[in-house]
């Protein structure tokens, strides 16, 4: 049995803290193996109908981020279609983890122009507003993110932990919590069924592996998918031991990350309700520069939280792998990071090649370099980077993608990640497609 020693409990914590830091109608917006085909949640309902039953279901109890000087927050949205354009169709969007639809209202923008409406939901339990009490003040300058972190700026008047007020809601990996994001999926997968002309799907990081589960579990629904740093697990061993700043034995620290994140571990009771944070960075990312809002969304949860998203990561690649029912796949696009800090791209190539050895030519894959963050798209997530020379090149090439199902442009290079054989011990020299940028 794995020992939890507090040394190593902090060393697997400031891995976390950084985990990140480089990185994560008129338009209507308001606040077990699952793989069900039955449509026992929606019906036919127009759109903002169906964005307040997602609401009632999955974000109760709180109140979002909403905020009246920017149409992209937290909130649910839909985007029409310019009624000037032939409509086409439908495009979702799966937002990443403790982010929110934010993300894709420049996508929305822009397909809405191509004849496709936009429906971006917010994931379970995610999106709550700031904590009223001291450390959000870091949120709105008060008080510098730099700031020492005393005891009062942890605790609510109530007592409850920082951490704790918004990991409230957000599944946990206990008791199946972890199946809830099958869930919401499937329930977006039959309202989307609902709706005219073709659709196409994307996501990013967590969001990625929820709209891989989407086409799994909805043979032929969406057309084509743009797969976006998609987040199947953990970084591996080689970004622990890069960040996480100690000697300790890489391989031994991961497999205890794993350990204690993973399902069913005997470790997680103990740790459990320990707080994830991504750090000051996260905090100045939210307040962003010069006046402009940056990303929305939160930057504390727990370790039973993030143990969810594992476990949904490790069965969509079990059924990717050998889900006999899987007969078809759509078009699929990855766009990743090379050695990404925000996902383990090992697992991401599995995933590419379990298709790829199905499927064939249906899955087209390319890598940014290590240099680009993990949530490289969303403009206010890059509020603080200075220069992002890759950023309208990804948009031109994946509005080609989604509409009109042009693969993004590759060149072929090396690697720099270190993929070691579990059996051989040897390097792998993974090679792959570099995205142009």
């Amino acid at each position: 049995m794995l020992s939890l020693k507090s040394q190593s409990l902090d060393r697997l914590l400031v891995f976390f803290l950084v985990l990140l830091a480089p990185a994560l109608l008129p338009a209507c917006k308001t606040t077990s193996s699952r793989l069900s085909t039955e449509e026992s949640f929606s019906t036919k309902l127009d759109p903002n109908s169906f964005i307040k039953q997602m609401y009632a279901k999955y974000n109760p109890g709180y109140e979002i981020q909403n905020d009246s000087d920017t149409p992209d927050d937290c909130a649910s949205f839909f985007v029409p279609a310019d009624e000037g354009v032939p409509y086409k169709g439908v495009a979702v969007f799966h937002h990443g983890y403790t982010a929110c639809p934010q993300q894709y209202w420049e996508f929305a923008q822009s397909l809405k122009k191509k004849g496709y409406a936009s429906l971006s939901i917010l994931m379970p339990g995610q999106g709550r507003g700031p904590a009223p009490f001291a450390y959000a003040e870091r949120l709105t300058g008060e008080k510098s993110i730099l700031s020492p972190i005393e005891e009062k700026d942890l605790r609510l008047v109530n007592g409850r932990r920082y951490s704790e007020y918004y990991a409230e809601f957000i599944p946990k990996v206990q008791n199946g919590d972890w199946k809830r994001y099958l869930e919401f999926v499937e329930d977006i997968n039959v309202f989307v069924k609902t709706l005219p002309g073709e659709k196409i799907l994307g996501g990013l990081s967590v969001g990625g592996e929820l709209a891989t589960y989407a086409y799994i579990a909805a043979p032929g629904l969406y057309k084509r998918v743009l797969l976006m740093a998609p987040y199947y697990g953990m970084p591996g061993p080689d970004l622990v031991e890069k960040y996480s700043g100690t000697d300790m034995n890489s391989e031994a620290l991961y497999k205890m990350q794993k350990k204690i994140v993973t399902l069913g571990s005997r470790e997680l009771s103990e740790v459990a309700h320990m707080e994830v944070s991504w750090g000051p960075d996260c905090y100045q990312w939210t307040r962003g520069k010069n006046g402009i809002p940056g990303r929305r969304g939160i930057c504390d949860f727990r370790f039973e939280n993030l143990a969810a998203v594992n476990s949904v990561g490790d069965y969509v690649l079990t059924l990717l792998k050998d889900y006999p029912s899987l007969a078809q796949i759509p078009k699929v696009q990855y766009v990743a990071v090379d050695w990404d800090v925000g996902s383990n791209t090992v697992l991401a190539r599995k995933a590419i090649a379990y298709q790829q050895k199905r499927f064939e030519s249906q899955v087209s894959a390319c890598f940014y370099p290590h240099s680009v963050p993990h949530s490289f798209f969303s403009r206010k997530d890059l509020v603080l980077i200075p220069e992002t020379p890759w950023l309208d090149g990804f948009y031109r090439q994946a509005v080609d993608f989604l509409v009109d199902g042009k693969t993004f442009p590759a060149g072929s290079t090396e690697s720099r990640e270190y993929a070691m054989d579990a059996v051989t011990g040897k390097d792998l020299k993974v090679k792959q497609a570099s995205c142009v940028m």
